[in-house]
């Protein structure tokens, strides 16, 4: 059993395993110690790859909705879920089907009822093929008749065949909150086709820094950072997030290091680190460990990503188009 007392909600959370389900519960004490109430439910689904942590979600009828608590990776301990330290949600926050479209495979919502699924409620749990490539009857048909196949193949959307820019939208759809994303008419989260433009499907509008106040954001603004990059605008667009993610296996923490270090010298030389051997190899030698330095996100309690406007020193200013 994990315990978690909230001071600002004055309530308790419990997560305890009854039998081989996980249960997570609310409680709140009076002065005598007596509990006034409790609220326990299953949890039903979860969801993360575990590189931050772990959120949960409970069932309700055909209705879904977030847990209060949350597995956070760093600390190795639970807490309160996003959201949850300022307001009192309970297991009351129902699960968006602008979120859920980037955190599961296919999931089934109701459309304009929030928090209700069909039944059943998802078609494919995790991030799937899918989700970059595109629907995949034909090339599954293609592979299982037999045929030889030669050249190009397309009966699916390859992204590294893609042209950089429509490539990018694939990973914008999940990594590029902006200030508001607006849905074309008509459309849904769930129309967005790899291979097309993201706007045909979804708008993504971010206000402009403003000098002297801009406080930069790790938090799904991924492509607007990388954008701001000196290696994006030197590269006349040619750089693009496939250039350094290899999407189908992320190297291991002990492999990271050296895999984007090779990643920078496709476009960089040895002699463009102007540090000293010496220094360079106390810092093992890292150029994202020191161009690309992780952040602690402020609304992801215990959580940290990556700066991908890749600063050539941790002082280097925003560039013009920022503002």
């Amino acid at each position: 059993t994990a315990s978690v007392f909230s001071e600002a909600l004055n309530h308790h959370f419990e997560v305890s395993l009854n039998a081989e389900d996980l249960i997570q519960s609310v409680y709140e004490t009076g002065p005598d110690g007596q509990e006034i109430f409790r609220d326990s439910h299953k949890l039903e689904y979860v969801i993360g790859s575990g590189v931050n942590g772990f959120t949960y979600l409970v069932r309700r009828g055909d209705y879904l909705f977030e847990a209060p608590l949350s597995y956070y990776s760093r600390k190795q301990a639970w807490g309160l879920s996003p959201g949850y330290e300022v307001a009192d949600q309970g297991f009351s926050r129902p699960v968006a089907a602008a979120c859920i479209a980037c955190h599961s495979g296919r999931p089934n919502p109701v459309k304009d009822r929030e928090g209700l699924f069909g039944n059943p409620q998802f078609h494919e749990l995790a991030i799937g093929c899918e989700n970059c490539h595109g629907p995949g009857e034909l090339h599954a048909a293609a592979r299982g008749s037999g045929a030889s196949l030669s050249g190009a193949d397309r009966t699916i959307v390859n992204p590294a065949r893609l042209n950089p820019r429509l490539a990018e939208d694939i990973c914008m759809n999940c990594h590029q909150g902006g200030d508001t994303r607006v849905l074309a008419p008509g459309k849904d989260y769930f129309d967005f086709r790899p291979g097309t433009p993201l706007r045909e499907t979804l708008a993504v509008f971010r206000v402009p820094l403003k000098r002297g106040s801009a406080r930069e954001s790790d938090l799904l603004e991924h492509h607007f950072s990388m954008q701001m990059s000196k290696c994006y605008r030197a590269s006349a667009g040619r750089l693009s997030c496939l250039t350094c993610h290899q999407v189908h296996a992320m190297p291991q923490p002990a492999e990271a290091g050296a895999y984007y270090r090779r990643r920078c010298l496709t476009c960089h030389t040895e002699k463009s680190c102007k540090l000293p051997q010496a220094r360079r190899a106390e810092r093992g030698d890292d150029c994202a460990g020191c161009h690309m330095p992780k952040r602690d996100v402020g609304v992801i309690a215990h959580s940290a990503l990556t700066n991908h406007r890749i600063p050539a020193r941790p002082d280097e200013p925003l560039p013009e188009a920022a503002f």
